[in-house]
């Protein structure tokens, strides 16, 4: 059941103070207007007039992991299991004088025993009162294909399609950024400035350059057709990138497939998706063009795809926000929650004087227990070509739990 109270100023202290005061409960008044809190599933509070709104965040995904064979060829293919914590979100978002959107969330991580990592994941001010366009400034995830800009908490698989390794496109979460854009009942649009890590000779930064656009023909509860297209250009200088990815198997030494000194980095990307009730399907396509910076390097050309089908058995339909262009989690009808079967197939192609292939197949079931716990499950079996050394393996095997908890 929702719980949504409207208090008055004198309420909304008292809850606030009772944890301060063990002798007796003072009454406090506020300067505005009533608030209102939210306790469905997490913590909000908010002015009823919409001005100001404050809300605590955050996600947990405990995650343990199983590869085998070319996935760990560097490591003599041996196989690999991992218990870790994937993410560990914590922060705030709200709004100040109803246009001024922020958002504060840091991101942990750290395997079973071992050293942890810890940093801001998203940082920003976002300013929603032009008519032409939202404005932002700070760390957010860039304007840039359909599983990207998907939530981690919302995708139907433990780990997003390889394609977003395989390009610095999908490294959102460390860009410094400036972004334009705007949701409307069928379409979004976003563009934006980003600092690409690098620097010139002169220690300058360079700045590379993004956007993406999608419209929604269909945009109903329970039916949505949607597509979109996205563009890169990481405007790189002289130096040495790698198209890698882990297939999946986030634990995996993963697997190289082009490398070298380059001084261009273009991508664009093509999605669509169709959910109609219980089923749905989407795909996205990837390519990116390496040109090299000198004579020891051959130019790479990098393409990957993938097509995905999910049926959920309890009839619930995905969540789906063309103002973003993007899906949410689904949200349990029954108080036993929802039961999801995936299927993906991926492939990736990279040529470099010579082809590398790779094809991955998985199987997934997804338990959403209610609105804040998931549980997660995936089976992966890869196959390569050209990939990996004489006598090394050229197939391999991954395995996957996860358990989600988001507030």
């Amino acid at each position: 059941m929702r719980n949504i109270f409207n208090l008055n100023g004198v309420a909304a202290v008292v809850l606030l103070s009772m944890a301060a005061s063990s002798a007796q409960a003072g009454i406090v008044s506020t300067e505005g207007p009533d608030l209102i809190v939210r306790t469905d599933g997490g913590f909000g509070v908010k002015t009823a007039d919409n001005q100001f709104s404050f809300n605590v965040e955050g996600r947990m995904n405990l995650d343990t992991s199983y590869s085998s064979g070319v996935l760990n060829n560097a490591t003599n293919d041996k196989s690999r299991t991992d218990t870790y914590v994937r993410r560990g979100y914590f922060g705030v978002t709200g709004t100040a004088y109803k246009d001024w959107y922020f958002e504060a969330i840091m991101n942990g991580t750290a395997d079973q025993g071992g050293t942890s990592n810890f940093e801001w994941n998203t940082l920003f001010v976002k300013y929603t009162g032009w008519d032409a366009a939202n404005i932002t400034l700070g760390r957010d995830v860039r304007p840039f294909g359909l599983e990207q800009s998907t939530s981690s908490g919302a995708i139907s698989t433990i780990e997003r399609a390889a394609l977003y390794e395989l390009t610095r496109a999908g490294d959102t979460e460390t860009s410094q950024q400036f972004a334009l854009g705007k949701g409307y009942k069928n379409m979004s649009w976003g563009v934006s400035l980003y600092d690409n890590g690098d620097t010139t000779t002169s220690k300058n930064t360079r700045y590379g350059y993004d956007g993406r656009f999608t419209y929604a023909p269909i945009a109903e509860k329970n039916e949505a057709l949607h597509l979109g297209i996205s563009l890169d250009d990481a405007n790189i200088d002289q130096g040495k990138y790698s198209a890698k990815s882990t297939l999946g198997a986030k634990k995996s030494d993963g697997i190289v497939f082009a490398t070298g000194n380059f001084d261009s980095d273009r991508t664009g990307l093509l999605e669509a998706a169709y959910m109609k009730g219980p089923f749905s399907v989407q795909a996205e396509y990837l390519y990116r063009d390496l040109k090299s910076a000198d004579a020891k390097t051959v130019d790479a050309k990098v393409s990957s795809y993938y097509i995905m089908g999910t049926y959920t058995l309890t009839g619930e339909s995905r969540v789906y926000k063309a103002s973003a262009g993007k899906f949410a989690n689904i949200n349990p009808t029954s108080k036993t929650g929802a039961w999801e079967l995936v299927g993906r197939y991926q492939h990736v192609k990279a040529d470099q004087g010579s082809t590398k292939d790779a094809d991955v197949y998985l199987l997934g079931l997804n338990w959403y227990a209610n609105k804040n716990v998931k549980l997660m499950f995936n089976l992966q079996n890869i196959t390569t070509s050209n990939v990996a050394a004489e006598n090394r393996d050229d197939s391999g095997k991954s395995a996957a739990m996860r358990l989600q908890y988001n507030f």
